[in-house]
């Protein structure tokens, strides 16, 4: 896949989770998707999604930098949304706004990272 081609995938597939078209993510992510190292699949991962959006009706990730080396697409984009929908993380809603930033590896979204509310970033964890 050329340069061109890799961005405009990642930003298809950015459209797609904007859209909240989460039936359209097999597109774009793997059905063995992992999350933060550890094999989520893609089902486990589109149901994610759609508990984040409940809570947050207007979820949205804004893209802030692509890096792409050969199969390889890394993303930092930062993601917003107003509480308002159902409790997450066991937290009521409370109409307090969400900001974090993340950190998405690709070929075929098969990893992802992320930096939450604190601004802190998980700890790594170690290969199986």
């Amino acid at each position: 896949m050329r340069r061109s081609e890799a961005a405009a995938f990642y930003r298809h597939y950015l459209a797609a989770g904007n859209a909240h078209a989460f039936d359209r993510l097999s597109d774009f992510v793997a059905e063995d998707v992992r999350v933060n190292d550890e094999v989520q699949g893609l089902p486990a991962y589109v149901a994610g999604l759609r508990e984040v959006v409940r809570a947050f009706p207007d979820y949205h990730w804004q893209l802030r930098g692509l890096l792409i080396d050969g199969d390889s697409i890394a993303a930092h984009f930062t993601d917003t949304g107003t509480h308002l929908g159902s409790s997450w993380a066991w937290r009521r809603p409370a109409g307090r706004s969400r900001r974090g930033s993340w950190r998405s590896t690709t070929s075929k979204a098969p990893d992802r990272r992320g930096v939450g509310d604190g601004g802190q970033p998980e700890p790594p964890r170690a290969a199986p």
